[in-house]
């Protein structure tokens, strides 16, 4: 499918796509928080809505209201269908079925890649770990984005 010119794999032409998200959420001591999620670069949005509905959905108990709940529905089915394909790789190495002494007992990546390719390695990336990723993202995207066009598909005023 083509979204804003790039083609998306593994998506159906008129195929909706979940690229955003509004939470509400109420504790039972009446206190209200509000989170959303906007995909604002033109990459695949359904693993940042899967991570954004596990964050805020898993931690709370209680009803999940929704306007259509067959819309609502079917989109999280769809999520489902990429869930159940998901294979860990670390399991391999979790396991031991592959297993190097360089390792030094553990499975992390940061191990197990320069075991596996040793011409690959974390210590050589100017980003090599989680938060500086983050961070470098997130300066991306919001280069890349009207801030305008962003608080009206946010619905802020």
């Amino acid at each position: 499918m083509y979204k804003g010119g790039v083609l998306i794999e593994n998506l159906r032409p008129n195929q909706f796509v979940t690229f955003q998200a509004s939470l509400h959420i109420e504790k039972k001591d009446g206190n209200v928080t509000h989170h959303n999620f906007l995909q604002t670069d033109n990459k695949d949005p359904r693993i940042g809505m899967i991570q954004f509905l596990i964050k805020h959905l898993n931690s709370n108990k209680g009803s999940i209201v929704v306007f259509n709940k067959t819309f609502e529905k079917t989109r999280i089915e769809e999520l489902d269908q990429i869930i159940a394909r998901l294979w860990d790789l670390a399991w391999v190495f979790e396991n031991f079925y592959i297993y190097h002494s360089d390792q030094k007992g553990s499975s992390s990546i940061k191990k197990v890649l320069p075991v596996m390719c040793p011409e690959l390695s974390y210590d050589m990336l100017k980003i090599n770990n989680g938060n500086d990723a983050q961070a470098e993202y997130w300066k991306l995207i919001s280069n890349s984005y009207k801030e305008p066009r962003k608080n009206l598909l946010l619905m802020l005023y």
